[in-house]
């Protein structure tokens, strides 16, 4: 259900999100709060652009103290490719581009209503070694 809402909702605000752009090896310190988008189910989400080219590899890890993080990656048209609310608190993607061009990220909550500080980073490459990742007990 959230692809095409993502779809549909990505479409339509891209010109004007307020997250800002991202790049490998960037860190961003932010906050969800009750005046970003909403999601029909009550979540609400912050949208990050970046460049991605064709062959290059990322990992996208979203973590918050206050909400079950999630994440969402997008290409610029709203098209869902890979999304992540973990088995634990936090969020992380990892994907290899096969084309060049803009792409997007979005900060999310899995549950609705869930507001707080976040970070996110983006770095070139997979993750060094995969880790055991503990359930949540946030909502």
């Amino acid at each position: 259900m959230r692809t095409l809402i993502v779809l549909a909702i990505a479409t339509a605000v891209s010109a004007c999100a307020h997250g800002g752009g991202l790049a490998p090896g960037h860190l961003v310190a932010g906050q969800l709060a009750q005046t970003d988008q909403e999601f029909p189910d009550g979540s609400h989400y912050r949208m990050f652009q970046f460049q991605g080219r064709a062959g290059d590899t990322i990992t996208a890890r979203l973590t918050s103290e206050d909400f079950d993080a999630n994440l969402i990656l997008t290409d610029a048209h709203g098209n869902h490719l890979a999304d992540d609310d973990g088995g634990d608190c936090n969020a992380r993607l990892t994907i290899t581009f096969t084309q060049s061009g803009s792409y997007q990220v979005l900060v999310n909550t899995a549950a609705p209503r869930a507001t707080g500080p976040f970070r996110l980073s983006v770095q070139a490459g997979a993750p060094a070694s995969a880790s055991s990742r503990p359930a949540c007990n946030r909502e």
